[in-house]
Formats: C-alpha cells, sequence, structure tokens
C-alpha cells in the first residue's frame, strides 16, 4: 500500500471524507444551531486540514480561525484554503488547545470535532474554549467518547 496520511488513508480505503462522528450532516446541525452571519468569528479547535473552517467561511462568510498543534497539517489547511478561495477569510495557527493564544470573549463561537478522545487534559481544553467565547457565545464539540 502506497504511503499517505491518516487522512488520506481514510478518505481513499475507508471511504470516510470526514473523521468525526456523523460526518458533515452533523457538522451542519451544530453550525446551523450558532446562527452565524458574515459579522460573527469562529474558533475551529484542532482544525487538521481545515475541512471544517473552509465550510464555515463558504457557509456563512464570516472570519475564522483554525488552530492545531501539527504545522504540517496547518500548511495543508492553507494551501486547501487557498485552492477553495477563503484563505481571506480563514487564519490558521499552530497552538496548543489547552492553552489557546487567544484573549477572553474574543470568539462568537467555537467548534471542536474528534479531538478530547486525543487529549489527556479534556479540562483544560473545554475551559480554554470557554475563556475564548464571548458571554453569549456558543462551544461545540462532536466527540467520539
Amino acid at each position: 500500500m502506497e504511503k499517505c496520511d491518516i487522512f488520506d488513508f481514510m478518505a481513499k480505503y475507508v471511504g470516510m471524507s470526514v473523521l468525526h462522528p456523523g460526518g458533515f450532516a452533523s457538522t451542519n446541525r451544530l453550525l446551523d444551531s450558532y446562527n452565524l452571519d458574515k459579522d460573527k468569528e469562529v474558533l475551529d479547535i484542532a482544525c487538521g486540514k481545515a475541512t471544517t473552517s473552509i465550510l464555515i467561511a463558504k457557509k456563512f462568510g464570516c472570519k475564522v480561525v483554525g488552530i492545531d498543534i501539527s504545522p504540517v497539517l496547518i500548511e495543508e489547511a492553507k494551501k486547501l484554503a487557498k485552492r477553495d478561495k477563503v484563505d481571506k477569510l480563514i487564519d490558521f495557527q499552530v497552538a496548543d488547545a489547552t492553552h489557546l493564544p487567544f484573549n477572553d470573549n474574543e470568539f462568537d463561537a467555537s467548534i471542536a470535532q474528534a479531538m478530547l478522545v486525543l487529549i489527556d487534559d479534556k479540562e483544560s481544553v473545554i475551559r480554554e474554549a470557554l475563556r475564548v467565547i464571548n458571554p453569549s457565545g456558543l462551544a461545540g464539540w462532536i466527540e467520539l467518547t
């Protein structure tokens, strides 16, 4: 079998183009509950290759910040956002979800998918996500656990 990353392997050999539970249907249900518009800013925690960040930018026209701990995935995310012509709406950063480099109340919403299962300190991730969301904002997770 040729060498490929986990995302490519799952898409090509398993038939899963999205690695979180419920696929795009669950992502869209969660995002639709946020009442997003072009004036909102969303944090995509553990964005990977930016599938959800790109979806948010295209569907709602709002600003998105995607973070991931992997510099390789962030570089791939930047390329894919540029390919899909939404790179002006999305900022990508290498960051640790347990210590987010953002101010309190900076975002209108956050989304994280299939990432808590990979983190030992789940409480810090949740606390950080809530810290950076404004008081009327929403934080949502789609998880394997």
